[in-house]
């Protein structure tokens, strides 16, 4: 994906998906991407709003706008799939199908699907909608929950990943690499595992870019908002 900056410059994304999945229905292509993870992904709308996570994103909207591909659509989600299996521990007389229950746990995939009534296409990612294998599940007592997002909603995300990198572009073109490192849940340890600590010379006065924890719906709601 090529995508402008302000000095007429240009940010050139290129990348591999693990997996392209696509449904056809009612006259239209959906199509959702997959990341196959040897470890536990751990997935956050909220990463979106301070720039971390992006790729799959980037992967799913560029290829459901290029239409010269085979693969243009509507976005219909991106997913975390554990690739790995599991080493369990259970009892002597454990039956099977509750190791088989145990293990298929660690096959629920990560992420965030398309839903609304215009595009009620969920049940075509899992049957029952049990929330066994995709982060929404539908009760007769709670509707339909988990991590979702409707067209309308996506298409924003989409404005802001690609504002986004536009951003990190037209920053590094002035000369903007300062050490800006994100603190948070699940980001706290962001010095420890970078690949420059060796070489940072300013390490001890560094001044973290503190991020909040926000639910699925507040995300949403900024996006809105911008």
């Amino acid at each position: 994906t090529i995508i402008n900056l302000e000095n007429g410059g240009t940010v050139q994304i290129r990348g591999e998906v693990d997996r392209v999945d696509i449904l056809e229905e009612n006259g239209s292509r959906y199509v959702r991407v997959i990341d196959y993870k040897s470890g536990n992904k751990t997935f956050s709308l909220s990463d979106i709003i301070y720039g971390l996570n992006l790729q799959m994103f980037v992967y799913l909207f560029t290829l459901c706008n290029d239409k010269s591909s085979e693969f243009s659509g509507i976005p219909a989600g991106v997913l975390y799939m554990h690739a790995s299996r599991s080493v369990l521990s259970a009892e002597r007389n454990v039956e099977t199908n509750e190791l088989t229950n145990e293990e298929n746990k660690g096959f629920k995939m990560k992420g965030l699907v398309l839903y609304d009534e215009s595009h009620d296409i969920l049940s075509s990612m899992e049957k029952d909608l049990g929330g066994k294998y995709i982060p929404v599940k539908f009760t007769k007592s709670n509707g339909i929950k988990g991590c979702f997002a409707s067209l309308e909603e996506l298409g924003r995300i989409g404005k802001k990943v690609e504002n986004l990198i536009a951003e990190m572009g037209n920053l590094l073109q002035t000369g903007n690499i300062e050490q800006n490192p994100i603190n948070g849940k699940n980001h706290e340890q962001t010095c420890e595992y970078c690949d420059y600590t060796s070489v940072c010379a300013n390490r001890r006065i560094i001044e973290n870019r503190e991020i909040e924890d926000l639910s699925d719906e507040e995300v949403l709601e900024r996006l809105k908002e911008e």
